[in-house]
């Protein structure tokens, strides 16, 4: 299916292909023929690449080849979709030059303006996913109700470092009195631990672009870097009763 497949077929078996055994894939990689048409050099010796792309090489160097190298991508799922979604409604809620007020009433019609039920393969997931969507941007406003303009959402930037022209985007940029805020909204489930962060490449990048970038030169140093992850956040009754 991967090499003969329709476009669907290629990502459900790569998607499968997750599911096996380090062995199995060892094995399987093992039996696929050799390319052996030569690989362009880049130009100047220098490679473009992106921080998601390096994220997923250092996660699963397996992942990296089927979605980077073999532009294989898994079917659709619900916290990918929703994640999608969630990203553009605070991304517009935060706005430089937004004028709307800031509470959760426009929170909710942001959601619905973005929601988008074609990024869900079933009706009954969607409707789960748009409860939980509401629910996580009803704990988000209730823990930063004073959280209104960033400095810059979705800030696009680029820089070269070790042979490498690297490509990204943080999700917002806020001014703090003693320098910057980076946050990264997070949907998944399962939060990263402190330790891990500390080692996170991804955060390490932004650092880095902070530095080298010039789109991000008007702005003071990253006083902090966050992985907001707005599962993790406590519903108001549970904040209640935890005083």
């Amino acid at each position: 299916q991967l090499r003969r497949g329709t476009p669907i077929d290629r990502a459900a078996a790569a998607s499968a292909l997750g599911t096996l055994s380090v062995q199995q894939r060892r094995r399987w990689w093992a039996a696929v023929p050799p390319i052996t048409t030569p690989t362009p050099a880049p130009p100047d010796d220098h490679i473009d690449t992106t921080v998601t792309a390096l994220t997923d090489f250092r996660a699963c160097p397996f992942r990296f080849r089927c979605q980077h190298i073999l532009g294989l991508r898994a079917p659709l799922d619900a916290p990918r979709g929703m994640g999608t979604i969630v990203h553009k409604v605070l991304q517009d809620f935060h706005a430089p030059d937004a004028t709307h007020p800031f509470e959760v009433s426009t929170l909710r019609n942001l959601l619905e303006v973005h929601w988008d039920h074609s990024q869900f393969l079933f009706a009954p997931i969607a409707e789960q996913s748009r409860r939980d969507a509401l629910e996580y941007i009803d704990r988000y406003i209730y823990h930063h109700p004073t959280r209104h303009h960033a400095r810059a959402v979705e800030q696009a930037f680029t820089f070269s470092i070790a042979g490498l022209n690297i490509s990204g985007k943080v999700d917002a940029i806020f001014s703090l009195p003693d320098g910057t805020e980076i946050v990264d909204f997070k949907t998944s489930r399962t939060p990263m631990s402190t330790t891990m962060a500390k080692d996170d490449l991804q955060l390490g990048l932004y650092s880095l672009a902070f530095d080298h970038a010039t789109e991000l030169e008007s702005y003071a140093s990253p006083h902090r870097a966050v992985y907001l992850y707005l599962s993790a956040l406590k519903s108001p009754e549970e904040s209640d009763r935890a005083r």
